[in-house]
């Protein structure tokens, strides 16, 4: 998974490179690299932290809550993923869609978004191997959705943050309930 990462993070930025190629030949326009700049700034880090580390923590403590974190948001890359390789213009994907619109201004241009297209396509597919391979990992040990949810209330139970930030609200609610309960006898 560590190198599908390295790929994905390789694959956003010769994608904004390739929007940026796309904008100069004349066959895009300002928001595909805009968005394709924004999707190397943002996604890259946030897919770091938001499957790959739930996964390796995953691995690490054998923890279904985090395997469970990474399905969910794994399963949504994936489609992204899809999504990029299709190429919906002004979208921030050099796919396929655009790169054949961009064959007609540029060749060259043109022939580098369809490599984009192409490389997002493999990443997709990797992906989706990767999360069945993963899946089935998954499925071989106790892990259940039931553990993930008792996983989860424990932890967030023990956490401090949590506890008085819940006992900051139960008085708060409290106190309003008195209030207004005082205010209606009162005319």
């Amino acid at each position: 998974m560590y190198y599908l990462w390295i790929y994905y993070a390789c694959v956003m930025c010769l994608n904004m490179l390739a929007a940026l190629a796309v904008l100069i030949s004349g066959g895009g326009t300002a928001t595909l690299f805009g968005f394709a700049l924004l999707a190397f700034l943002l996604f890259t880090p946030l897919s770091f932290v938001c499957w790959f580390r739930p996964l390796y923590k995953a691995f690490r403590s054998d923890s279904s809550f985090n395997f469970m974190v990474f399905f969910f948001i794994f399963f949504f890359q994936f489609i992204l993923s899809l999504i990029y390789a299709i190429g919906i213009p002004d979208f921030g994907s050099c796919g396929f869609i655009v790169g054949i619109k961009a064959m007609g201004e540029s060749k060259l241009a043109g022939t580098v978004a369809l490599l984009l297209a192409v490389l997002h396509s493999v990443f997709a597919g990797a992906s989706l191997f990767l999360l069945l391979k993963i899946h089935r990992i998954y499925r071989g040990t106790e892990h259940s959705f039931a553990k993930a949810q008792e996983e989860f209330t424990s932890g967030v139970l023990r956490n401090p943050h949590v506890q008085n930030a819940a006992a900051g609200a139960v008085a708060g609610a409290a106190r309003q309930a008195m209030s207004q309960s005082f205010s209606g006898r009162n005319p």
